[in-house]
């Protein structure tokens, strides 16, 4: 098992069980005390755990930016069929922007084939992506967000409120009735407000997980979505809530 791919699992194994032991770890993850102390280490030091007397709890995911390796191989397949779905929003010759989600990264193998479209992304693995794809790309620039594996800051905006494109794509940290899309970080969502200002349509990608959860900083565009795709089957409430702003559900 890779270093990345065992403090996704230490994180997982967190989720279940709130607090773990040194031992505990060891014995789950066939993996020496030493290396999964160092790990724990690692994982103090970026914010994700806090460490204990000889094991680790998690903090709340809510209101933090895990690092973009840990969030790529979540959800995977949901994350796939929501770009799917997304995809199918695309056509040729449109102006597009993508933010820097582990989620929207995947819908750039599902428009690769579109004919002259011109991409703008805050994300750094994105325009990375999107360049190997061959795509028509400009990156924001701005200030690196090592977390969150995007561009932020005073610069990436003035940038974005340079265009005007026809479709913008994000996900969030969280969704809630009384306080809508959330995000961990202030920077972050100043950039996705400053793209959904920007952009005719706007199309929220979140999975199941994420409803019913506030993050800590609100991302005030509930009335600016027009589509939001999910693999949660909306009714009640939410059903109310998203015909009371006009936004179309599309669930996966």
């Amino acid at each position: 098992m890779f270093p990345v791919e065992r403090r996704k699992a230490i994180l997982d194994l967190l989720d279940k069980h709130s607090s773990v032991s040194v031992e505990e770890l060891s014995k789950m993850l066939y993996t020496g005390e030493a290396t999964i102390r160092r790990d724990l280490d690692k994982m103090a030091r970026e914010g994700v755990i806090t460490r204990t007397h000889g094991g680790a709890v998690r903090l709340q995911s809510e209101n933090i930016d895990y690092p973009y390796a840990f969030r790529e191989s979540e959800n995977a397949r949901v994350k796939d069929e929501l770009a799917a779905c997304a995809a199918e929003l695309v056509t040729d010759g449109q102006s597009v922007f993508l933010d820097g989600s582990s989620t929207v990264i995947r819908l750039i193998s599902k428009i690769s084939f579109k004919k002259r479209l011109k991409i703008i992304t805050n994300g750094v693995k994105t325009a990375f992506e999107l360049s190997q794809a061959g795509l028509d790309t400009v990156c924001t620039g701005g200030s690196l967000s090592v977390a969150s594996a995007s561009l932020t800051g005073i610069e990436t905006v003035k940038n974005v409120n340079k265009y005007n494109v026809d479709l913008f794509f994000l996900s969030c940290k969280a969704l809630s009735l009384d306080r809508g899309v959330t995000e961990s970080s202030e920077e972050v969502a100043e950039v996705k407000a400053a793209m959904a200002e920007r952009s005719r349509k706007n199309v929220l990608l979140a999975d199941a997980g994420k409803f019913g959860k506030t993050a800590f900083c609100t991302l005030d565009i509930l009335k600016k979505l027009n589509y939001v795709i999910t693999d949660k089957v909306i009714d009640g409430e939410w059903k109310q809530l998203f015909e009371s702003y006009g936004i179309k559900a599309l669930t996966v």
